[in-house]
C-alpha cells in the first residue's frame, strides 16, 4: 500500500507537497511533512515490520491517500489493472 501511494505521488508530481499528518502509530502529534519524506518513513516502518514493534500510521496514510483522491493523482501503469482487456504473458 505505501509502495502504492508513492508510485501515485510521484505520477502526480507530489511528492514536494506538504500535508499536515495526523497523529498515529509512533508519531504522536500533528506534523507537517512532505508527502515523499512522510511515505519513506512509513514504507521504512512496514519493510521492517518482522523485526520492530512500531506499526505504520494509518491516519496518515489515509491523509495522504484522500490528499491524492482529492487531486485524481492515480498511477497510468495500474489504468487497466483487473480489466478483462489486459492480456497476461507467461
Amino acid at each position: 500500500m505505501v509502495a502504492s501511494l508513492l508510485g501515485r505521488a510521484r505520477a502526480a508530481n507530489a511528492e514536494q507537497i506538504v500535508l499536515k499528518i495526523p497523529p498515529g502509530g509512533e508519531q504522536k502529534t500533528e506534523k507537517e511533512m512532505r508527502i515523499i519524506e512522510f511515505l519513506s518513513q512509513e514504507l521504512q516502518i512496514a519493510v521492517d515490520s518482522l523485526k520492530s514493534a512500531y506499526p505504520n500510521n494509518e491516519a496518515g496514510l489515509k491523509a495522504v491517500t484522500d490528499f491524492l483522491n482529492s487531486i485524481n493523482a492515480a498511477a497510468p501503469w495500474l489504468k487497466d489493472f483487473g480489466s478483462s482487456r489486459v492480456i497476461m504473458v507467461t
